[in-house]
């Protein structure tokens, strides 16, 4: 019932992704599209056969259910599946190698190497949230190295989840990631340059405008805490409503206590200009940078704190 609904709500396939035979027969009953995790443990226990279903099959030992480290009795065990799979009457079948954890990374993409090379008509499906989520690294690089080795390999279907913060946004990445390697593939030069990209924190470029000829004085500002007052008008609080993307800035003061919501930093700062809730140049100037910080943690998923730098460079060890 519940797939019906899914896919006349989103006219999308949907996947169900268990171990369970009882859960795998009644996802297959209810229409779903595919399943994945279907073994050596389970195929003979799974009583509802689709040709049309598609199935991501595992190399897993049928007593104990591991998955082999060696790589060739991965890629056995795996085609050991894929031809079981088929012999119970399912048509539509994904080879999966599994992706291990990093520190075992690359030698389970051998395996996916090592079974596209020795079986290149079997389709192959992989999963890499196994190492998006347990690395502590921005997400839109690893999702975009292991896209493209995916497409190297002739990986088929890439999955990818979202469970934690610093995942969020992993579909978008190797959605764009999927298409670069694409064009890369037609074009046969590396994915640089072609109208696509995933340069979200740096640039390939700097460019600079210089002011500096014709000027009557330089001065040298420093990062320094300086006295200050406070501005008589009142003060803000800056924070973000994340679930429904604003940035908050809520004035306590003479006007009463006031929440302005907006999507920008631009659309908070004209609210306070026109309700004239700043009296001071230097508060005007500090609500502008910290607007600034909050949209910035908002549009990256990082968190914003009040007068706490946004940004710190990553420290490696002294020895």
């Amino acid at each position: 019932m519940l797939f019906g609904l899914l896919k006349k709500e989103f006219d999308v396939a949907i996947a169900i992704d268990t171990s369970i035979p009882s859960e795998i027969d009644v996802a297959i009953e209810s229409g779903a599209d595919m399943v994945i995790n279907v073994d050596l443990t389970n195929i003979e226990k799974i009583n509802r056969v689709d040709r049309y279903v598609a199935i991501v099959t595992t190399p897993r030992e049928p007593l104990s259910g591991d998955v082999p480290s060696d790589v060739d009795e991965r890629v056995f065990l795996l085609k050991k599946s894929v031809d079981a799979v088929k012999a119970r009457g399912f048509e539509k079948i994904f080879a999966d190698a599994i992706l291990d954890i990093p520190i075992k990374t690359f030698r389970s993409m051998l395996a996916f190497h090592k079974f596209k090379s020795l079986y290149p008509e079997i389709p192959m499906f992989m999963g890499i949230g196994n190492v998006t989520e347990l690395i502590d690294a921005d997400s839109v690089g690893v999702n975009a190295i292991l896209t493209m080795f995916a497409q190297e390999i002739g990986v088929s279907i890439l999955l990818t989840v979202e469970k934690s913060v610093k995942a969020k946004g992993s579909t978008l990445e190797c959605k764009v990631a999927s298409q670069m390697a694409s064009i890369a593939k037609i074009k046969n030069s590396p994915p640089k340059d072609i109208g696509l990209s995933l340069l979200i924190l740096k640039d390939k470029r700097l460019y600079e405008d210089v002011y500096r000829d014709g000027v009557d004085e330089v001065i040298y500002a420093f990062d320094e805490d300086r006295p200050y007052t406070l501005d008589p008008m009142g003060i803000f609080k800056i924070g973000i409503d994340r679930e429904n993307s604003y940035i908050e800035a809520l004035y306590i003061g003479r006007k009463g206590r006031i929440l302005i919501k907006g999507k920008s930093a631009k659309a908070i700062r004209y609210e306070i200009a026109s309700k004239e809730l700043v009296s001071q140049i230097s508060h005007a100037l500090y609500l502008g940078q910290e607007l600034a910080k909050a949209e910035i943690a908002l549009k990256l998923g990082k968190n914003y704190l009040q007068d706490v730098p946004l940004f710190k460079k990553p420290q490696f060890i002294k020895f």
